[in-house]
């Protein structure tokens, strides 16, 4: 059976002032809207206890004790910062493995019992007193920011497979001595360290790294047998997997909210420690997949023109200039050529792409259902054939799109059927 709802202390006082009245329970319940047999158990109740008042219920034992509470209320305005989940490991931590663990929910509630309710930390710089209105503005409660930027930190790092090596901080303008020094004393110590000897060395073509005392340097490194140079195509540094590690490195930093150029260097070589290897390996095993991709598009929407592969960013990493009767012409690189130009082996393709020779074949990719579907497939094959167009004058706009006979139906009209 479905529970009632519990009358009112209102209505149970006004259930007993007409009891007194001398009205019967069948008249109350029905000037009261109620039912008689609630009129008759509140008037019972009256009696034996002389109140209106609910009676003390058992309930469920509370699972932190007034100590605990204690606790909870003292380290939360100790650090206005700490989040309930914070204070919930804390007190955990601190408890005995017999006693039972409690929850963020409790810490919430223990605070709230307590008068203390939480809010997203405001983000305001240094403050006079004078304008410090409110616990919100106090300083204990405020995220610092600093305007005009606040100052950085420059910093050189590397890794390999699912490891970093170091990182070092940079101070001032790195030019290429500064440069020739990181490789002397990290970047070619960390390879050793990680690899080992006759490891493969990439770096993108910052003019520091390319510069005759570096390369020099490098060159006779190799002709050591310590290391070897990985060819990296010109203006392709987006490429190089470190510039994802520095962005992931930023993320993590700036959620820890850094407040000077110290603190900053200090969270820069936490979170750098804890680079999470499996994130490492990803940045790795997508190379080939980017060669994939670029296979893909090149195969199913043709080669981009000659003069864009010239000015593309990334065309050297992908395609190579071959001559021909007519004059230079581009290509793409051969599996095996990409492996030996960026170090990374390229995937074989195992999806239903390669069943497609170009778009035209998605006419017939499915089975045929008569000429109706066959003129759709057409007339859908020729609208996106105009969306994804390297070249932007050749490349539809919407305008054009919403013009076009499949949005139309304009080619089903023969097809009435």
């Amino acid at each position: 059976m479905a529970r009632t709802n519990q009358l009112t202390k209102e209505k149970r006082v006004a259930i007993i002032t007409l009891r007194n009245e001398g009205q019967s329970v069948w008249k109350i319940a029905k000037t009261l809207n109620g039912s008689p047999s609630g009129v008759a158990k509140t008037i019972k109740r009256y009696n034996e206890t002389g109140t209106h008042e609910d009676r003390p219920r058992k309930g469920r034992p509370r699972v932190t004790s007034a100590s605990e509470d204690k606790f909870i209320r003292v380290t939360s305005l100790r650090n206005h910062k700490l989040t309930a989940a914070q204070i919930r490991d804390q007190m955990n931590a601190t408890q005995s493995s017999s006693s039972r663990p409690i929850s963020r929910t409790t810490v919430k509630r223990r605070l709230r019992e307590s008068g203390l309710h939480g809010q997203i930390a405001a983000r305001k710089p240094l403050l006079r007193r004078g304008n410090k209105k409110g616990e919100r503005m106090d300083s204990t409660c405020l995220v610092p920011t600093v305007k005009h930027g606040g100052g950085g930190v420059m910093v050189w790092g590397c890794f390999a497979g699912d490891t970093v090596g170091d990182l070092f901080k940079i101070e001032g303008t790195l030019n290429q001595h500064g440069y020739h020094s990181i490789l002397q004393r990290h970047a070619i110590p960390s390879g050793l360290r990680l690899v080992g000897r006759s490891f493969i060395f990439q770096q993108d073509n910052d003019p520091k790294h390319t510069s005759r005392l570096c390369k020099g340097y490098l060159t006779k490194k190799e002709s050591d047998g310590l290391l070897l140079q990985m060819t990296w195509p010109p203006q392709s540094p987006d490429l190089n997997p470190i510039k994802m590690v520095w962005g992931e490195l930023d993320r993590r930093v700036k959620a820890k909210g850094p407040t000077s150029d110290k603190h900053l260097w200090e969270l820069l070589q936490d979170c750098w420690k804890t680079m999470s290897g499996d994130y490492l390996l990803k940045l790795i095993e997508r190379m080939p997949r980017v060669c994939k991709a670029m296979r893909c598009m090149v195969e199913v929407l043709g080669q981009p023109e000659d003069h864009q592969l010239h000015a593309g960013r990334y065309t050297c990493f992908f395609f190579t200039e071959e001559e021909a009767a007519g004059g230079p012409k581009w290509r793409l690189l051969t599996p095996e050529e990409y492996t030996a130009v960026s170090g990374y082996t390229a995937e074989d393709r195992h999806s239903c792409i390669d069943l497609l020779s170009s778009l035209d074949a998605l006419v017939n990719f499915y089975p045929d259902e008569g000429p109706a579907e066959t003129e759709d497939r057409r007339a859908f094959v020729d609208l996106i054939k105009g969306l994804p167009h390297l070249d932007g004058s050749q490349r539809i706009t919407p305008h054009q799109a919403l013009q076009h006979q499949f949005f139309k139906k304009a080619h089903l009209n023969q097809h009435p059927d």
